[in-house]
């Protein structure tokens, strides 16, 4: 199976099925994935089946549509479109990229950006200055 199919699979599975179970199928054990924490690198299966589960109960209803950028024997990038239902009842819809490195048929390293200033803003959320936050508190 190509890098493509791969992350395709990923998607499909992981986001749009919510096939939970998937994600030990696809992620290595020694997996790293930049962009999903905001500490930013978070290390094993463990990691991102926490962020997984957190983002699924904000958002139970997730459709990813995938558009290939590049790929080759280790990597596959993908465009990605967001769509989701958060439990309030707000739907979302935002952008982002992912990069997947490969190891034996499993993804060891991703790369992930995603527009979640957007999401977070049509949850009603606002950016506000420092000055801002300080006098509200």
């Amino acid at each position: 199976m190509s890098t493509t199919e791969l992350l395709s699979q990923w998607y499909d599975e992981i986001w749009n099925k919510g096939n939970e179970s998937f994600i030990d199928e696809m992620l290595h054990k020694d997996v790293i994935i930049h962009g999903i924490d905001p500490a930013g690198t978070t290390e094993g299966i463990e990691s991102f089946r926490t962020f997984y589960k957190n983002f699924r109960e904000s958002f139970p209803l997730i459709r990813v549509e995938t558009k290939p950028l590049v790929n080759d024997a280790e990597f596959a990038t993908f465009y990605c479109i967001v769509s989701a239902k958060h439990v309030k009842g707000n739907n979302i819809s935002f952008t982002g990229q992912c990069t997947a490195k490969y190891k034996d048929g499993k993804v060891i390293e991703a790369w992930s950006s995603f527009d979640y200033l957007k999401m977070y803003q049509q949850l009603g959320h606002r950016l506000v200055t420092e000055e801002e936050y300080a006098g509200e508190n």
